[in-house]
């Protein structure tokens, strides 16, 4: 897969403004739940998710896992953070990868994406649609099964 490239942000970032959808991404079927390593929940959406009593899995720094819950709802983590990383378009490229990765392998239809990077996650998004891009050239390479992906906020974005 390649890698980020800052030079693409702006093409990318284009790109993927138009895959973002104002709502809840909780009414999507394949929600990603960013958290901390360690099975810690940081932030608002692992926040909810934890209050629901689901066990999040211990994940390495950028990996995800595809958890099917005790009601049969299907998430993938993401470990996004760490008790001492700072987030880099980079290292929310290879978030999103690792995430889409797990979803083309169960061949889900859809999955839907919070807008990685906290505070910055407008000023990100040339990231994730550059993962996306390539998890989609990769698939294309292999004739592989890649889900329709979409990025989901709960405000709207100028």
């Amino acid at each position: 897969m390649k890698r980020y490239d800052p030079a693409r942000d702006e093409h990318f970032c284009k790109l993927a403004r138009e895959r973002i959808v104002v709502g809840d991404l909780f009414t999507f079927d394949l929600p990603v739940i960013p958290i901390k390593t360690h099975a810690q929940w940081y932030g608002s959406i692992s926040k909810a998710v934890a209050k629901q009593g689901v066990p999040f899995p211990n994940l390495a720094l950028g990996c995800a896992e595809r958890v099917v819950t005790a009601t049969g709802r299907t998430l993938i983590f993401v470990a996004l953070w760490s008790d001492d990383n700072t987030y880099t378009p980079a290292h929310i490229y290879n978030c999103t990868a690792a995430a889409l990765k797990k979803a083309a392998v169960h061949r889900v239809p859809r999955v839907a994406f919070p807008l990685l990077g906290g505070n910055q996650r407008h000023r990100l998004i040339g990231a994730m649609g550059q993962a996306v891009d390539a998890a989609e050239d990769v698939a294309d390479e292999k004739n592989e099964h890649m889900p329709d992906v979409v990025f989901v906020t709960d405000v709207e974005v100028a």
